[in-house]
């Protein structure tokens, strides 16, 4: 599969239809409003549109649930969400279930084998110091993983940036249209799956 977008693309997305399942108060929602380049949940979204077979979607970092979200905009996929936790923290999920979200509390790491087979996979995991990131990069490398690595803030320190820049696989700086901490994909397979971003 290769996706061939404009930046401008992911700026036109709509994600008016999942506000509706947002639980949190007003402000909660304005971030999740934020255009593309200052929060990254229409790129999220847009992604998910994209990918246009039946997928599966992994969300590692939970959170409060508005990456999930924004990944299950399109309903043909099934989006698993992970955290590493063990326990559940009483901001966590924070959007009303979705048929084709499904929440799991405790360390992603045990269902790695799972989130291998995910299409899309995308990783936004405390502390944001690159080094739970580098490890979570090679457990997928260990299991010959051949799809799309989201990563959120690659800019955001020192850590996350030699994380980044460290990565061999072919990959695109999408900070433009994603976080303002910065936004990157990983391609592990560029020839089953790809990403091209074209001048509009």
């Amino acid at each position: 599969m290769r996706l061939v977008f404009s930046l401008e693309d992911v700026r036109k997305t709509n994600l008016a239809r999942l506000y509706s399942f947002l639980t949190w108060d007003s402000l909660a929602l304005h971030y999740f409003k934020l255009p593309a380049g200052q929060e990254h949940y229409q790129l999220l979204g847009f992604l998910s549109q994209q990918i246009r077979f039946p997928s599966l979607i992994s969300d590692v970092g939970t959170y409060r649930g508005a990456s999930a979200l924004a990944l299950a905009l399109n309903p043909l996929h099934r989006v698993e969400t992970y955290d590493f936790c063990d326990h559940l923290p009483s901001k966590w999920k924070t959007v009303k279930n979705l048929d084709n979200v499904k929440f799991t509390i405790g360390n992603a790491f045990l269902h790695l084998d799972r989130i291998a087979q995910s299409d899309l996979i995308f990783l936004d995991i405390d502390p944001h110091d690159g080094e739970q990131e580098g490890d979570f990069v090679e457990a997928l490398r260990k299991r010959k993983y051949r799809g799309l690595l989201l990563l959120d803030d690659i800019r955001l320190n020192t850590g996350m940036g030699r994380f980044w820049y460290g990565i061999p696989e072919a990959k695109l700086d999408l900070t433009a249209v994603g976080h303002w901490s910065g936004t990157g994909l990983v391609m592990f397979d560029p020839t089953l799956m790809s990403v091209q971003v074209v001048e509009p």
